[in-house]
């Protein structure tokens, strides 16, 4: 089992939203104000329809304003599974990523 650093740098939050329901296709992409790094998201996690979450990709954080879901890889990974148990989200990474 990798370290958790080391799967936070070996891969993308994009490729990981894009896997448990966001498209990063998606026409809902919107470059916020907050720069290139930064963007408003439909929130995957919810029947969103509006740009209600962000995604910075610089520092692999997520973080829905509506259902609260945040965090890096690792807490999006347990909300695909609804589970608290990192060691189980760690695997799910390590086999559908590596």
């Amino acid at each position: 089992m990798k370290k958790i650093a080391d799967l936070k740098r070996d891969i993308d939050i994009l490729d990981v939203l894009d896997r448990v329901g966001f498209s990063k296709n998606s026409p809902a992409w919107s470059r916020g104000a907050w720069g290139s790094h930064e963007m408003s998201v439909c929130c995957p996690f919810h029947g969103d329809n509006v740009a209600s979450a962000s995604v910075n990709i610089r520092l692999g954080l997520f973080k829905c304003f509506a259902c609260d879901v945040a965090g890096d890889i690792v807490n999006l990974a347990k909300a695909h599974l609804n589970t608290d148990d990192t060691r189980a989200a760690v695997a799910w990474l390590e086999e559908t990523f590596l």
